[in-house]
């Protein structure tokens, strides 16, 4: 479940558009992607398995090498809290991390 995507807000909130030049194999493949993505965060002792479905974050298309930016970082923190924290808003839960 990949897909390329064109997303203009992505480009905007880095300030440089697509495609960029890959760190891990030098070519300038890297898009903007949606994939399925799972993580583990510790949390207050406890693994907590955090899924985000639709996760926007930039790849190269000819290594494959994911670039977790900050807005990738930030969906996987809002999934986090609404996993871990329930019917709060992220602000309110931030303060009880």
């Amino acid at each position: 479940m990949t897909e390329s995507i064109n997303n203009s807000n992505t480009d905007q909130k880095k300030g440089r558009p697509f495609p960029w030049k890959c760190p891990e194999c030098g070519k300038k493949e890297v898009q903007p992607t949606v994939i399925s993505h799972t993580s583990k965060i510790r949390h207050k002792g406890r693994l907590i398995t955090v899924v985000v479905p639709q996760l926007r974050v930039p790849r190269c298309q000819a290594c494959g090498e994911l670039m977790f930016d900050n807005d990738a970082d930030e969906q996987i923190e809002k999934a986090f809290h609404e996993l871990v924290y329930p019917g709060k808003s992220n602000a309110a839960s931030s303060s009880a991390t």
